[in-house]
């Protein structure tokens, strides 16, 4: 998951609008929630 953060730092470098960082943001939390269901 650390290739995610360094593409969210990028894209507040490069000013990408708010609305995709909060798409992204979305994917990353379900994302999780799936992980940990199948970890379980």
């Amino acid at each position: 998951m650390g290739d995610l953060v360094l593409g969210l730092k990028r894209a507040l470098k490069r000013k990408i609008p708010p609305c995709f960082l909060m798409s992204l943001n979305k994917l990353n939390e379900f994302y999780y929630k799936m992980k940990s269901k199948t970890m379980e």
